[in-house]
This record gives structure tokens, sequence and C-alpha cells, in this order.
């Protein structure tokens, strides 16, 4: 590991646990002692690790002048804030992207402005199967979080107290506000088409795009790095932001993706490791490295600035650029924080496929039913934490 040959006060030793999900629960099952110095985790564990308290908030590194932040976008870190306090770093910030294949597009006469819009989206995957390039035009990955980016688009909260940003939540008011509808309207109609190939996991799309069943997908920007090292040389792999529904054409996705929490075990000394590694791995030329490399998204300007990235975004994939740009102008504040985020995000996947393969099950009966589903769990998780 490069910070550990770059110094030699502190060792990290990296273990991987398998998803967020297994990261989380085991962290939370651990006796303290136990417990790694830092942890990585996505927006599923926030609430909870907010709720346990078992972290140093990053905000005390920074009023002590430990982590200098001047350079990094205060939009995005933002995101990572509850009641005035930034409680850990952002690591590897993302959001939802369209990826495409611009030789199937150029075959097609399409043009990749065209799916700035759900409808220019939705037709641009029936010119590619009339066109003949392709067996389906598009695919949205069967994820909740991709339907809470377009949620905030529309300016739709998902559950009370400011998306649980200013008090935990107690209720979800997105089957009140119009967000659900909205959201899984649309994907509903989507899929539905005999145009849509409709993937449950990112990486059955992948495969599906690879192979040139597909041409064009929705999933986490911060996987531009794995699709084009399975595509190889087959075709050019292209990006563009995801697109926006009607009437909301204005709207912005939010900063995502997982964050670096430093754990409280009561060990100033290794805290303040933690931050070192933090701040050598945010160092410039290792952010851009990162980014290549994978596909996630800059958070410092200085990284925006410097020479190699300017020439990926000019000559590689300037897609990714127009979403730097729309993560730069985003004034929406993060995702909703609640404790069984996970689970809200089972449900309306579950949902979603029952709406699908009974055709007699409206979307007035899904909506109704995430919403139950999910206040239940809201109320069991309150009353037990």
């Amino acid at each position: 590991m490069k910070f550990n040959e770059a110094q030699d006060k502190y060792e990290v030793i990296a273990e991987y646990q398998g998803s967020y999900n297994d990261s989380l629960l085991k962290f939370t099952s651990s006796p303290p002692a136990q417990r790694p110095d830092v942890i990585h985790i996505n927006e599923i564990g926030t609430a909870t690790l907010l709720d346990l308290g078992a972290y140093y908030p990053v905000q005390r590194f920074i009023d002590s002048g430990d982590l200098d932040i001047s350079e990094y976008m205060t939009n995005v870190l933002n995101a990572y804030h509850y009641q005035g306090q930034m409680y850990a770093f952002p690591f590897s910030i993302t959001v939802p992207a369209i990826f495409y294949n611009q030789e199937a597009f150029e075959k097609a006469g399409i043009d990749p402005e065209t799916l700035r819009t759900y409808e220019g989206f939705a037709e641009a995957s029936k010119k590619l199967v009339e066109a003949g390039v392709t067996k389906y035009g598009g695919a949205i990955v069967q994820d909740t979080w991709i339907y809470e980016q377009l949620m905030a688009t529309a300016g739709k909260e998902i559950v009370d107290n400011a998306n649980g940003r200013q008090g935990r939540a107690e209720r979800l008011v997105a089957d009140e506000n119009g967000g659900l509808e909205l959201v899984l309207g649309a994907v509903r109609e989507f899929n539905s088409q005999p145009t849509t190939f409709v993937p449950s996991s990112s990486g059955e799309a992948r495969t599906a795009f690879a192979s040139q069943e597909v041409a064009m997908y929705i999933e986490t920007a911060g996987n531009y790095g794995v699709a084009k090292q399975i595509v190889a040389d087959s075709f050019t792999v292209q990006q563009k932001p995801l697109f926006r529904l009607k009437g909301y054409e204005d709207g912005l996705p939010y900063a995502s993706g997982a964050a670096l929490w430093i754990v409280d075990k009561g060990d100033l000394e290794k805290a303040l490791g933690v931050v070192e590694f933090i701040k050598f791995f945010m160092l410039r030329e290792n952010q851009v490295d990162f980014i290549l490399e994978t596909g996630y998204l800059p958070i410092r300007e200085d990284v925006i600035r410097d020479p190699r990235y300017q020439d990926f975004v000019a000559n590689v994939n300037p897609g990714t650029w127009e979403i730097v740009q729309e993560l730069r102008d985003s004034t929406w504040p993060g995702g909703a924080l609640f404790g069984c985020l996970g689970e809200f995000r089972n449900i309306v996947k579950d949902e979603m496929n029952a709406m699908l393969s009974d055709s007699s099950y409206t979307l007035q009966d899904a909506v109704r039913a995430v919403a139950e589903r999910t206040n239940e769990q809201i109320w069991l998780y309150n009353m037990s934490n």
C-alpha cells in the first residue's frame, strides 16, 4: 500500500468485509474493541452509524486544522453534514450515469444529447432496436438508489424532517409528495417496453452491454472503469448524465457514494493516523490516479485543473465532465438519512418487480405498499434505536 510505503508512523491493513450491508452488519454487531479504526460505508449505513455514535466527527479534525478542506467542493462536503457537523469524509463519490455504445448510436443516427430527458432516453431505446444495431435499446439497473436520485432531481424528499437531515425520520413522505408515483411510473413504463432490457443487477447490465445485447444502460458513474475493462476494444464506452423527468428538466442530482468514518475506540492517536491516511489518499496526484482508473468523480478543484484529468475529459470521456458540472452546481443537500434505508430500497425493488410481473397490480398499489411497509420499518427502527 502506497501510504505504508510513504511513511513509517502508521500502518494501514485493509480487510474486505463483503458488501456495504455485510460491512455494516459486522461493524454494528462487533464489540467496540474489535471494530476497525476506519470503515468505508455508503449511505445505507449513515443514519445507523450516526445513531450508534461510535465515531469521531471529521469536523473535529477540520476545526483543529488537521484537515484542510479549502480545495474541496463545498456542496459535496455538505452532503456529508448532519446538524451542522461533517460526520465522515467523502471517499468514492458518484451519481447515476447513462453508459452508451458510441458506435451503436452513430449507426442508428442518434444524437446522445437527446438522452437528457426521459422521453429522449425512451425514444433512443426504440430507435436503436429499429435500426437493427442491438437486440435491446436501453436498460435501467433495478437499483432504488437511481430512483432516489431521480426524485431528488424533481425536488421530492423521501422522508420527513428535511429528508432526515434536521432530525430523525419518522415517516415516508415520497408517497404524499408524488415522488414515488412520478419515478416508479416512469421506470415501469420504460421497463414494460419490448425494446427494454430489465437487469436485476449492475453486473447483469454490464454483461449485456459488453456483449452488445443492449446499447445503453444506467448505473453508478463510478463503474466506468469496470465497464471499460469488460468491453475492452469491442466499442467505445461513453457516458451522459442521468435523464430528467418531464417538468423537472432543470433538476440536479446530489453527491452520493461511500465515505470514510473515523471510528472512536478511545485512541486519539489512531484516529489521527486515519486522518493522515485520508490526507494522503486525497492528495491531488493520488485522486487523479483513483478517478482515472475507476470513474468516480472528483471532489477537489485542483483535481479538475490537473492536466491528466483535463486530457481525460477532453479526449476519453467528455460526458463525465457534464456529470461533474452538474455535481458542482447542485444545491440538493444529499440523500435521505434514515436507519432503514436499506430495507426501503429492497421494498421499492420488490414492488417494482410486482408491477412488472402482474399487470393488475397498479402503480397506486405499489406506492401504497411501499409507504405501509417502509413506515413499519421506520417505526421498528426508531423503537429499537
